[in-house]
């Protein structure tokens, strides 16, 4: 199965300067524990924002994408395409499930992958340059909602998120 996973504020946001607009302990706990024994696709950008001591990403198959053929990372397949990780993955690894986790063009060309979608969806009005895919309603329907739930910023400043998920109609 081929899932997005990634969190947005409301107005879609995913990213300001290459970086996520909030880091929720909360959600980062949520990606590691659905993530784990899955294989993880992100964009050299991603995963080269990941702290260099969480990276490789543990207990999961890292895989990068990069047009740059020369690029190579410790711990890390590496595909010049989506599609072409996509094709090879599912037949190397038929039973484990593929987690698409940025960028913005990667989360885009997903989609239309993607059987679910988990998002994290942040109560904030800070604006970013990357935004989440938009969700077609006809093709994907509203599967859960959590309770809304409450972080507190770097400032100490309350922000509200909620965890929320698609599945493919």
């Amino acid at each position: 199965m081929i899932r997005l996973i990634y969190s947005t504020t409301e107005s879609g946001y995913i990213g300001r300067d290459g970086k996520l607009i909030h880091r929720i302990a909360e959600d980062m706990a949520r990606f590691k524990l659905l993530t784990q024994d899955s294989i993880v696709i992100m964009g050299r950008k991603t995963y080269e924002e990941i702290p260099l001591n969480f990276r490789p990403l543990s207990n999961r198959i890292n895989v990068v994408l990069s047009r740059n053929e020369e690029y190579h990372q410790p711990g890390c397949i590496v595909f010049s395409s989506l599609k072409q990780a996509i094709k090879n993955l599912t037949i190397k690894y038929p039973n484990k499930d593929i987690y698409i986790a940025g960028g913005e063009a990667i989360f885009k060309e997903g989609l239309e992958h993607a059987s679910e979608i988990y998002s994290t969806v942040i109560d904030s009005n800070e604006k970013g340059d990357a935004k989440a895919p938009m969700i077609n309603p006809t093709i994907f329907r509203q599967a859960y909602t959590s309770e809304s739930k409450t972080f507190y910023d770097k400032d100490r400043n309350p922000i509200r998120f909620k965890f929320v998920n698609y599945r493919r109609t």
